[in-house]
């Protein structure tokens, strides 16, 4: 009974003892030893140093309190703005390379600029143009314009003639109209003058008359002429067929004269013979 008694009193003063001594530790704010678990450091942070896993003074890693900005970090639950970066508490931004601060998408959406998308009308992502091409739909072949720097649509020089505005000089085209001068000779368009052989500007004749120097009656003459073979230039085509016809028929008479002269000859060469053939007969 002795012995009981005694080995509760023990206990008792042990308990006290040790109960009092985490009182006084933690009075101290350095540790506290938890005897039935396992040591454990317990930091109250507030003397001013950074120790116990803190990741700046008296904030961050066990601390309660966060970091403020500037201060150090490990991971975001260190700061008081929920980002570490380069184990530094900083404001998270819009160009920090993080989808943060209820970003959509990493620096955009949320707080900071829309996010590019296939519909914003802007080129960008990997577009190929303006919301087409890339991870968007694909893009359609170039309308045909007057502008567009090619030769298309029935242009007869890069983006002017045909449909499109008059070619300045020395450019490609195929009539009159197509030229800013008014005058397309051999399919370019030049500046007509007085003394290019046409008759254009205001003139009365060719190069003559209008801002020309005066006709002459001599001149009026020679202008008939050369205005009528000017305007009225046969296609080569009849000209070849009615020469190879001519030919033709030029080999065609040599032929058959040729084939009456080889008849007539052996007619004659036939008659010759008989007559030898006879003149034997009647020799014997």
């Amino acid at each position: 009974m002795r012995k009981a008694i005694t080995a509760l009193l023990c206990i008792s003063l042990f308990s006290t003892a040790v109960s009092s001594i985490n009182l006084q530790e933690m009075a101290c704010g350095v540790m506290v030893v938890d005897y039935l678990q396992h040591p454990r450091i317990v930091s109250k942070c507030f003397d001013n140093r950074q120790n116990y896993g803190e990741t700046d003074v008296d904030c961050g890693g066990p601390c309660v309190k966060k970091c403020g900005l500037g201060e150090g970090c490990m991971v975001d639950a260190d700061c008081l703005s929920g980002f570490c970066f380069r184990e530094k508490c900083i404001k998270p931004g819009c160009s920090d390379g993080i989808r943060n601060q209820g970003e959509t998408d990493v620096d955009c959406g949320g707080p900071c600029h829309q996010c590019p998308t296939c519909f914003d009308g802007i080129k960008n992502q990997d577009e190929e143009g303006i919301d087409c091409g890339g991870q968007c739909i694909p893009c359609c072949p170039p309308c045909e314009t007057c502008s567009d720097g090619i030769r298309n649509q029935g242009e007869t020089d890069v983006d002017c003639g045909g449909p499109c505005h008059q070619c300045p000089a020395l450019r490609r085209c195929v009539k009159d109209a197509d030229c800013q001068s008014g005058f397309c000779f051999q399919n370019v368009c030049t500046k007509p003058t007085c003394s290019d052989g046409i008759k254009n500007q205001d003139e009365e004749g060719i190069d003559c008359g209008g801002a020309c120097r005066k006709c002459t009656q001599k001149q009026d003459n020679e202008i008939k002429v050369v205005g009528y073979l000017m305007d009225y230039i046969p296609s080569p085509l009849p000209a070849f067929i009615f020469t190879l016809l001519v030919v033709s028929y030029l080999f065609y008479r040599k032929g058959r004269r040729d084939g009456l002269s080889t008849k007539e000859q052996l007619m004659m060469d036939k008659e010759v013979i008989e007559e030898i053939i006879e003149e034997r007969t009647r020799g014997l």
